[in-house]
């Protein structure tokens, strides 16, 4: 989807948890360095996925559209108990991943 938006001629904010894959990702389409930025995040942290959004902002200004796509998927069988555990860490990483991506933009937006 961003390399969509990148040929389209937007500029990118690329969030990622593991920075160097998304570096060399960019690099190896040849991104022109000044029509990208990456910042490191992890969404299941709200402060992480909010100080990446601040950063963003702080570097590259206000956002025309902001994308969130993060979130992890593990398969689960509600009916064994053992996997609640994991259905709520996937619920909670998904869901609150995206409300801390969101959150930093919405006012100004």
């Amino acid at each position: 989807m961003a390399w969509h938006y990148y040929q389209q001629g937007w500029s990118l904010a690329l969030v990622a948890r593991r920075t160097q894959l998304m570096e060399q990702w960019a690099q190896s389409l040849q991104l022109d360095a000044q029509r990208y930025a990456v910042y490191e995040a992890d969404v299941t942290l709200i402060d992480s996925a909010c100080n990446a959004a601040r950063a963003c902002m702080e570097r590259q200004g206000l956002p025309d559209v902001v994308i969130a796509n993060a979130g992890i998927s593990w398969g689960v069988d509600s009916s064994r108990r053992e996997d609640l555990e994991v259905m709520q860490q996937v619920l909670a990483s998904n869901t609150m991943g995206l409300a801390a991506s969101f959150q930093a933009f919405i006012t100004p937006m």
